[in-house]
């Protein structure tokens, strides 16, 4: 049951996709993590929908002016990403900024609506910044984190579901401040909340999002390291060593893969006049030589456009 629904997700975003993203080349790098980001926003403005429609059913009990109202926000948001989106594509070399930018505006709108609830929900862009394997846009959406938390303490505190705690400011056991009685001791309300919020709530919060920021490096290089030896092994797989040259894996990708996308294709081969004299009587290594000389020959009139030539 759970495998059937996992493949009719799967068909539902394939469909959309196709629908919304048709002309984008999806197998390029940057595109895949982009279209990645944009399905992790996706879930999350769901996931929202999702909690406003549990909370009109009463099985979550928050104020319901509170959830309406940040919810119109992310959907005309998320209808105004969704058309940048589909205008700009996800191919170009900015789109990663602006595709992480919508997901963390998304992020800020959920925190500051729903406050401690969605406490970790900052924690997804930083997870979705690793894709990328850069260090530039790792830095970029910590840069980002950091102003998302400080408008969700902020703007949470004043219209988002009342935190007490930012309110009373305690900072001890329940027992420093209840009577014997149990009665609760704190009546006081926070009184200077620009510097109690920015020193209790910002600062910590972004210091420990910071500490995150070495650990996506890590695992970064972790990804871009296992990515450059997958590439350098299937060249190896599809490179004769001797020559330099493609050899028949390589071809029978081509035709398979390639050629048949193409208008107008030539195809030459190439025989080696008495290479089997050679190999006989000079011996199997002055052939290879001799077959080596050849590559390097017709490797040095290619102009750049031609295929690397194919021996086998």
């Amino acid at each position: 049951m759970g495998e059937n629904k996992e493949n009719y997700t799967m068909k539902i975003w394939d469909w959309f996709v196709s629908k919304f993203f048709a002309r984008e080349n999806i197998q390029d790098k940057t595109t895949m993590a982009n279209l990645y980001v944009f399905k992790c926003l996706v879930y999350l403005v769901g996931a929202f929908c999702l909690v406003w429609i549990l909370n009109m059913l009463n099985i979550f009990i928050v104020d319901k002016e509170i959830v309406n109202r940040g919810l119109i926000i992310s959907l005309v948001m998320f209808a105004a990403e969704l058309l940048f989106c589909y205008i700009f594509g996800l191919s170009r070399s900015w789109m990663q900024y602006v595709i992480m930018g919508f997901l963390i505006s998304e992020v800020t709108v959920l925190g500051a609506t729903v406050t401690y609830h969605a406490l970790l929900i900052s924690l997804l862009p930083a997870l979705n910044s690793v894709m990328y394997t850069s260090k530039k846009m790792t830095l970029y959406t910590y840069v980002m984190l950091v102003i998302s938390t400080t408008i969700i303490v902020y703007v949470g505190y004043y219209y988002g579901i009342c935190d007490a705690n930012m309110a009373l400011l305690t900072r001890s056991t329940l027992s420093s401040y209840t009577a014997v009685d149990g009665t609760f001791l704190l009546n006081k309300i926070n009184d200077n909340p620009t510097y109690t919020l920015l020193m209790y709530y910002v600062f910590p919060r972004s210091t420990i999002i910071a500490l995150f920021y070495p650990v996506s490096n890590s695992i970064m290089s972790i990804i871009s390291k296992a990515r450059e030896q997958a590439d350098e092994m299937e060249q190896m797989a599809d490179i004769d060593l001797m020559t330099g040259v493609y050899n028949k894996s390589k071809y029978l990708k081509m035709v398979t893969e390639g050629f048949n996308e193409e208008d107008r294709i030539a195809v030459i081969f190439w025989d080696t006049n008495n290479l089997k004299v050679v190999n006989d009587t000079l011996g199997h290594e002055k052939g290879d030589i001799m077959i080596t000389a050849i590559c390097d020959c017709i490797k040095y009139i290619s102009d750049g456009e031609d295929v690397s030539p194919i021996f086998r």
